[in-house]
């Protein structure tokens, strides 16, 4: 029943199984094995198949089995369309973007000023410093599931590529892949990764980009958004979660590819509530049955760690703290003054508060009360406040000292 369900959509899209009581004309699995069909045993006398053998493989449950069929599913529709590709061109797809381990290399070489300064480090480089030890000391751990729990400012972008290349390197994994939330974040960060490792190197894939044919590096990338056989990905978590429970061949294509890879998930936080434990179910899966390590990063860990039972996350930031309290959030408008206006007009508009989104700061509630104390936030309504701009800097993200009001990073 597992191959019928790949061969039977390899072409129209993975069917749904439907039940045993399901009639010929139904477009499910069941219904479609009772349609009569014409007699196409002749191919015995003209093909040698070889024999099939069962899968290696122990399924605990229906989630298990369905996740399994999609994976077969994902490597037949791509080797299909490669194929299809290959006899029209003439030739199989050669791309050369670097591999895992000279991008590793490369990174590093980048990295190591701070991780062996020649002069002393300021204070927030120092914090910064240590939070990249931990990652690649982290890296070395054999796969799984890790948390990255670092604050605003605190370098967890570059942090975060640091282990998942080191990780990469030491175990053998195909390619990096960074799931985002926000398109916006998504740019941010691909930008990050394509000055330090090469834009010929990075694929974006998101609804805010589209690759043509207008160079060899943009029709190469046009392709690859279509199978992921990319060595760094960096996709919207929509995109992501949607492909691994879609049923089109052209959005299942990448599945297979995302198998023994390294997934670092961005604002973990942020997963939609209503998709929840399918979301959580599907990384736990990849990590427990396809040998892929993933990280949850996030300023602010939520409690998504019950979820992964009875997987076990790892915390990679050993120097920053994990306070189990709440959050208050805070609203930073230096750069929306619009913004800021319609707010204070008395403006509580759900279209406001979309926008607002983007300009929002999470912050411990001992963190908060201490800028509130020092007069940092402005309170304009109920669970509604300002961060003034004397205390916020672009580069190193909300800065202060509960003693003092001096810089120290939260």
């Amino acid at each position: 029943m597992i191959a019928a369900y790949c061969i039977m959509g390899h072409h129209s899209g993975l069917p749904n199984g439907g039940s045993t009581l399901d009639i010929a004309d139904e477009p499910t699995l069941h219904g479609r094995r009772k349609r009569i069909v014409e007699d196409c045993s002749s191919y015995i006398h003209e093909l040698e198949l070889p024999v099939l053998s069962p899968p290696d493989k122990t399924i605990r449950d229906g989630f298990g089995a369905a996740f399994f069929i999609r994976m077969l599913f994902s490597t037949l529709v791509d080797a299909d369309f490669l194929d299809t590709e290959a006899f029209f061109q003439g030739a199989i797809r050669n791309y050369s973007q670097a591999n895992i381990n000279t991008l590793y290399i490369k990174l590093m070489e980048q990295i190591n000023v701070f991780i062996n300064p020649s002069l002393p480090l300021s204070e927030l480089n120092f914090h910064r410093t240590a939070l990249l030890k931990d990652c690649l000391s982290a890296a070395q751990e054999t796969d799984g599931l890790f948390t990255l729990t670092a604050p605003t400012g605190s370098g967890k972008t570059i942090a975060s590529l640091a282990f998942a290349l080191s990780h990469a390197a030491k175990w053998n994994k195909c390619r990096i892949i960074y799931i985002v939330p926000y398109n916006t974040i998504i740019e941010q960060n691909a930008a990050v990764f394509e000055k330090l490792l090469g834009a010929d190197n990075v694929l974006q894939h998101h609804s805010n980009i589209q690759y043509d044919d207008t160079s060899e590096e943009s029709s190469h990338k046009r392709l690859a958004v279509e199978n992921w056989d990319y060595p760094i990905i960096v996709t919207s978590s929509v995109q992501f979660f949607q492909s691994l429970f879609g049923s089109k061949t052209s959005v299942c294509r990448k599945i297979h590819n995302i198998a023994n890879s390294v997934l670092v998930f961005d604002e973990a936080q942020m997963i939609p509530v209503p998709y929840l434990i399918p979301c959580v179910r599907a990384i736990r899966e990849l990590v427990d049955e396809y040998n892929c390590t993933a990280v949850l990063a996030t300023a602010t860990q939520s409690a998504l760690n019950q979820y992964f039972n009875p997987l076990k996350a790892r915390e990679i930031a050993d120097n920053f703290r994990l306070i189990e309290e709440d959050t208050n959030v805070v609203y930073f408008l230096k750069e929306a003054p619009d913004l800021e206006k319609r707010l204070r007009s008395g403006e509580r508009s759900r279209e406001l508060f979309r926008k607002l989104g983007a300009y929002s700061i999470s912050l411990y509630l001992s963190d908060f009360r201490a800028l509130y104390d020092i007069g940092a936030v402005e309170r304009l309504d109920e669970g509604i406040f300002l961060l003034l701009d004397c205390y916020y800097d672009e580069n190193c993200g909300v800065m202060l000292s509960p003693k003092g009001g001096q810089a120290l990073m939260i």
